[in-house]
C-alpha cells in the first residue's frame, strides 16, 4: 500500500461523518435562517469540517441561548402598584 492510499484511508471516517452531518447542519440553517449553503460547503471538507462544526454548534447554542433570554424578558411579570 502506497503512501497516498494509506492517508485516503485515513481522511475516509472523516469524510463519512461529515457527510453523516450535513442534514442536521442543513436543517438546523433552516430553522435559523442562516444560509445553509455555506455551512454544508465548510463540514462537506474533513479538514475544515474540524472547525467549521464547533463553531456551528457554538453559534447555534448561543442563538438559542439568545432566544431563550428574549422570550424570558418578553414575558417576565411586572406588578403594577
Amino acid at each position: 500500500m502506497s503512501e497516498l492510499e494509506g492517508m485516503i484511508i485515513q481522511l475516509l471516517p472523516a469524510t463519512v461523518l461529515g457527510w453523516i452531518w450535513l442534514i442536521p447542519v442543513y436543517k438546523t440553517c433552516r430553522k435559523r435562517g442562516v444560509s445553509p449553503w455555506l455551512w454544508i460547503a465548510l463540514c462537506a471538507v474533513p479538514i475544515v469540517s474540524m472547525v467549521a462544526l464547533p463553531v456551528f454548534w457554538v453559534t447555534t447554542i448561543m442563538a438559542i441561548l439568545d432566544r431563550l433570554n428574549a422570550t424570558e424578558k418578553a414575558n417576565r411579570y411586572e406588578p403594577q402598584f
